[in-house]
């Protein structure tokens, strides 16, 4: 096989490795329906306490848990717990009592996902700081 039959070989290697690994991703996303969130409020009730409020959009009847954290005016983790959202509507609005260890001025949804492990940040409290246990449904980090 000389270089002129060659080419249009590789060429079709190529485009139906990029057709096959389409398709995958494609299968992989469907059977990962993806989860969106956000977070609409939150309300520092005390030093240790945050209000927060947001909402997750997930397939319908898929259990879901989501990474809240909250951080002091230094950035840094006073309150931090997975919160579980059991199946049922698509569409959800969680309300969630999360409590901190000093006062929060800052809230986030880190991330959520159908099981309880997700690639979010760490908790990161200052050393020697206990993370402050969560009331169920959620739950705090082992140190």
């Amino acid at each position: 096989m000389d270089k002129s039959q060659k080419l249009p070989v590789i060429i079709a290697l190529v485009a139906a490795i990029i057709v096959g690994a389409g398709l995958g991703l494609a299968n992989l996303r469907k059977s990962q329906p993806s989860l969106d969130w956000e977070l609409r409020a939150f309300n520092v009730e005390s030093p240790t306490n945050v209000a927060v409020v947001w909402e997750v959009a997930r397939a319908q009847d898929k259990d879901s848990y989501c990474v809240l954290r909250a951080q002091d005016e230094k950035r840094m983790d006073v309150g931090y717990a997975t919160i579980f959202i059991p199946g049922g509507e698509r569409k959800v609005t969680v309300a969630y009592d999360l409590t901190t260890e000093s006062l929060a001025v800052l809230v986030e949804v880190l991330g959520c996902a159908n099981q309880p492990e997700m690639r979010v940040p760490p908790a990161d409290f200052p050393p020697g700081v206990k993370i402050p246990s969560q009331v169920p449904p959620g739950f705090a980090p082992t140190q």
